[in-house]
């Protein structure tokens, strides 16, 4: 029934034919030398197997080809079916599916081997069963696939044979299904093999499932929540490329019939996109509409919908859904689970109807089409219309003096002794609206239109209306708008909040991609300016989506950026500023920042010449007093005109640190984005000056803090109270020796000098060879020793603090769990810094002997860096197979140390939970990682004990902590090594900088032993560096 053995057929199919064959010698198709080897090796087995046999003189012989894509062996049977008798076959609707799985739980699949080849044909049809080849003609008795009527009347066939087992099977040609309890399936799958073994029917045992949860069968995913797409079609549908012509957009439209009810408003989505009478004449127009119908197609793709099975005998709710264009009505059950979903457009006859007699229609064809939903079960209509109830309630007495149409539709639902009709809410007439648009980007029409056809907004209309059941619908609305009900209206008949529509993640993503066209900015400011005006959750992963479409905006992606503290907050507008020069296609450009709102100032030059700096900077100090102003050491920034203008208007000028331009470091920043949303809007075919303006008002005119307002209305704010300025004084200090960088990073080697004062907290004041040197503290040292608490703490850019400059307008941007891990470190460093004694590898030696004791093949180390970004890196050995894995710039908002660190551990449990691993040793060199699993903080943690430390605040890297506790097995030993000590770990210390590991990988082959965790050279594999996390 499974095997490898051959079986002669026991049954047999009689092809009837329409009319006389006449005879017909194909040549043989041409063929490529690969062809001729894969029909070669096909007739052998052929023959071998007696499913052909050579001929002489054949009366029909059909020509072959080789199907490139799987190099299988194909009739070409176009020719013979002319003259064949077809056999209907239809596809189990997914009606009938449903209804059968329901209450399944396990299912089981089966699939025929060979399927075609186990029935023989009549011996009237076989002469006319000939192929032509390169090597001769070759008849068969078997059923051939490609035959018009071969897949009906082996579906026929296995019918008849199954027929039986129909109460917990259903088949489609070769595929056999099996569902109901465990014991019932059981037993029809016994007969089902004992029908095949008597009958000669082989089945595929590497492609049988037996007792899943969820199995593949017509294409879809089946399982107890219902029918879904499979994973397999998502992939293949989404990398079909828009088409360009009618047979290929009528080929992209046929790819997605099969699930169209899995997808949302599908009928309403593709109606602009089917062919039209004039694209046959004109060719396939690609209108607006239909590239609006294209994208809204691709969105909705994105989120399919499972069809759930009914359960016997319980209630179903019709639910009709108005669409301009189509009929849609969707069944559910009490959970309001979707459980069939009908559509199909309007006919030119039916769009002239009215709203009532549509409803009608819809009801009255969807009740005919889907008797398996409506037998045995009460399915109750929710309308808007009154008139509907009553016409339903006493049919003779209204419909009478009704039209002939309205009495048409009626009879058929008033047949229907299941079919209860409710009222659920007074349908709000938009028609006396105005369409003036109440926002920004979209017009009270496309609101309306989407909130008719939204649950949650429906609901929100009940409450609105309903006086003695707005506790019931309450219930109904979803938490986050509970919480806003207050603040509940209704505008122009849109719901809203606050004043701002509510609108779904179809339009919430027009608006983004809508601002995101005009300023190409990044994910803050787009949440901002969108929530100015609209009601939305999840604004964040919409304008992910938008950034990863756009390809000008991956081109010029910023990499992650330091974070540097410098100057001190400004207090008021234009206390302080900052200027430079930077150059676009050769053209000098200059640029002012205000400090306090970001704003900024440009013009084009001519040249750098003193004249048109003054002339840049004149209407400026004129408008506007400015109290700083502060530039980079460049000659043509510090010339004389500009310092007499300066003192004219009582400006402070101030030069940056030589050699440490991130003390300019403002203005720097704001000319890198300046610069690269100039390129973006060039690439999109805008002159330079163009350009430059629209990037000028995207960086001013949009809210780029957390206080939803731009940098243009922060810098024209006024305010009262202004504070003068007083510059750093010097601050002596005890002398101390110290190392110092003379030229920054330009300098190669370090001089031995004095400290002798300090300049604010950032800037050292070093003493050598008579001569003052002015240092940031990045390029300072004390030398080779240990720090002490105190020490660490001195220095701003550490482990346990946060940086200085963040007043109450950026704040809020580093409002997350990266802020508090930072601080929940520092209240637990003793903690962090106890030695791991018990499970601690300080020398090769010992672990050499570890790996010799050790009773499998899988040995891991890892290690996280914030070094020239971010990553994570692994290297060891796993089933004997070595793994190297680097995985770099992947995360978002602020990283520490201990954060990349406990990545590295999570990845390090995905890897092992996706390969099987059943146990592993695990090497890391940080306390806080080892401590946390092997002392039982994590578990403590993630308790309801530990849900809050002692700052009642939640644990840090608690996301992560919940992911690796989930995999982490006993079996999984973690051991703590000494930090650059161990070869070994410094390669998963270089995979996680991003950096090379070559010669770490050669000196490390001196510890060679096939027995041990390193592989010789000749089985080192190429290094396969920024692989992706394993899934």
């Amino acid at each position: 029934t499974f095997d490898d053995s051959n079986v002669e057929p026991k049954l047999e199919v009689k092809i009837e034919l329409a009319s006389n064959v006449p005879s017909k010698i194909f040549k043989p198709y041409p063929i490529s030398d690969s062809g001729r080897k894969i029909l070669s090796k096909f007739l052998s087995e052929e023959i071998k197997l007696g499913h052909i046999k050579p001929i002489a003189d054949p009366i029909v012989a059909l020509p072959i080809t080789i199907e490139p894509l799987k190099n299988r062996v194909c009739t070409d049977s176009r020719w013979i079916n002319r003259f064949i008798h077809g056999c209907d076959l239809s596809v189990p609707s997914k009606e009938e599916l449903l209804i059968k799985i329901s209450q399944s739980e396990y299912f089981s699949t089966f699939d025929f081997r060979r399927a075609f080849k186990l029935m023989r044909i009549n011996k009237e049809f076989e002469k006319f069963n000939v192929i032509s080849t390169c090597y001769g003609y070759y008849s068969s008795d078997r059923l051939q696939f490609g035959i018009k009527s071969a897949s009906g009347l082996f579906h026929l066939m296995i019918s008849d044979l199954l027929r039986s087992l129909s109460k917990n099977a259903l088949w489609y040609v070769d595929d056999v299904l099996f569902f109901g309890d465990l014991d019932s399936q059981r037993s029809a799958i016994i007969e089902f093999v004992k029908i095949c073994s008597i009958n000669g029917l082989k089945f595929n045992i590497h492609k049988m499932q037996l007792f899943k949860k969820s199995v593949t069968f017509l294409g879809s995913l089946i399982s107890s929540d219902g029918i879904s797409v499979h994973p397999s079609r998502i992939a293949e549908l989404k990398i079909l490329e828009k088409p360009k012509s009618v047979n290929v957009m009528q080929r992209f439209l046929g790819k997605y019939v099969f699930i169209s009810k899995n997808i949302e408003n599908y009928c309403e989505i593709v109606n602009p996109l089917y062919p039209r009478k004039d694209d046959e004449n004109d060719g396939y127009v690609w209108s607006s509409a239909r590239e609006k119908a294209f994208l809204r197609l691709k969105d909705a793709t994105q989120n399919y919908l499972t069809l759930t099975p009914p359960l016997p005998g319980e209630d179903l709710f019709l639910h009709h859904v108005p669409t301009p264009e189509s009929l849609h009505v969707e069944l559910r059950n009490a959970k309001d689970d979707i459980i069939d979903i009908y559509m199909r457009t309007y006919t030119s006859a039916e769009n002239n109807y009215s709203d009532l007699e549509k409803e009608l229609l819809l009801i009255s064809s969807y009740i005919n089409l889907s008797l398996p939903f409506i037998f045995e079960r009460n399915i109750i209509w929710l309308t808007t219309s009154k008139m509907i109830s009553k016409m339903l309630q006493t049919p003779l007495d209204l419909s009478s003096n009704a039209s002939s149409r309205i009495q048409s539709l009626l009879a058929p639902l008033s047949e229907r002794n299941n079919v209860e009709v409710k009222i659920f809410a007074a349908k709000i007439d938009i028609s006396s609206f105005s369409d003036i648009s109440l926002t920004k980007y979209l017009t009270n029409g496309e609101i309306r239109a989407d909130q008719s056809s939204s649950v949650v907004c429906l609901n929100l209309f009940k409450y609105f209306d309903s006086l003695d059941k707005k506790g019931e619908y309450l219930l109904s609305i979803p938490k986050y708008l509970r919480e806003e009900i207050e603040l509940l209206n209704v505008i122009e008949g849109i719901i809203c909040i606050d004043g701002k529509p509510i609108i779904s993640s179809n339009l919430a993503l027009i608006v983004i991609r809508e601002i995101h066209r005009q300023s190409h900015s990044g994910t803050v400011i787009m949440v901002n300016e969108a929530s100015l005006w609209y009601f939305f959750k999840g604004w964040s992963s919409i304008c992910a989506r938008v950034l990863d479409e756009c390809s000008l905006c991956l081109r010029m992606k910023a990499p992650t950026h330091k974070k540097t503290t410098c100057w001190s907050p400004a207090l008021f507008p234009r206390e302080r500023g900052h200027y430079d020069i930077c150059y676009i296609d050769n053209n000098p450009i200059i640029m002012l920042c205000d400090s306090f709102s970001n704003y900024v100032m440009v013009k084009m030059l001519k040249s750098k010449s003193q004249e048109n700096l003054v002339s840049f900077f004149r209407p400026l100090l004129e408008q506007f007093p400015w109290s700083i102003l502060i530039s980079d050491n460049e000659p043509s920034l510090c010339g004389p005109d500009l310092a007499m203008l300066f003192q004219e208007f009582h400006v402070h000028h101030v030069t940056s640190i030589p050699y440490f331009p991130a003390s300019n470091g403002l203005v720097e920043k704001y000319i890198h984005i300046f610069k690269t949303k100039v390129k973006k809007f060039m690439l999109s075919s805008m002159s330079l000056s163009s350009s430059i303006s629209a990037a000028v008002h995207a960086i001013n005119h949009f809210a780029n803090t957390k206080r939803k307002i731009s940098a243009a209305q922060l810098f024209y704010t006024s305010y009262d109270k202004k504070i003068d300025y007083l510059p750093p004084k010097e601050v002596v200090v005890p002398n101390k020796m110290i190392y110092f960088l003379p030229k920054g990073k330009l300098s190669s080697t370090y001089l031995a000098g004095t400290l002798v004062a300090t300049l604010g907290s950032r800037i050292n004041v070093v003493l050598h060879e008579d001569m003052k040197y002015y240092v940031s503290v990045d390029h300072c040292h004390y030398g080779y020793h240990k720090y002490n608490l105190d020490e660490v703490l001195k220095d701003v850019p550490n482990l346990f603090t946060t940086p200085l400059e963040h007043d109450d307008k950026t704040l809020k941007l580093l409002d997350h769990d990266h802020v508090d891990d930072d601080a929940f470190l520092y209240n637990q460093r003793e903690l962090f810094n106890k030695e791991c004694l018990e499970n601690s590898i300080k020398s090769m030696k010992e672990l050499l002997e570890l790996i010799r004791k050790s009773k499998h093949k899988n040995f891991l180390f890892i290690d996280g860096s914030i070094k020239n970004g971010h990553g994570v890196g692994i290297y060891g050995l796993l089933h004997g197979i070595p793994v190297f894995i680097s995985k770099r710039g992947y995360l978002r908002g602020r990283v520490t140390s201990p954060r990349m660190e406990v990545e590295a551990l999570m990845e390090c449990m995905k890897l092992l939970q996706s390969k099987g691993v059943g146990e592993a040793d695990i090497f890391s060199d940080n306390s806080y990682v080892v401590n946390s699993v092997n002392q039982g903080w994590a578990k403590l943690w993630l308790s309801e004990e530990g849900k809050r430390n002692s700052r009642n605040k939640v644990p840090a890297h608690i996301n992560q902590w919940k992911s690796i506790m989930e995999i982490h097995h006993p079996n999984y030993k973690i051991y703590h090594v000494q930090g650059h000590q161990l070869e070994p770990h410094n390669v998963a210390d270089l995979l996680a900088k991003g950096e090379s590991i070559n010669e770490l990988l050669e000196s490390i082959k001196k510890y060679n032993d096939p027995d041990e965790l390193f592989p010789t050279s000749e089985k080192v594999p190429p290094l396969q560096l920024n692989l992706p996390a394993p899934e």
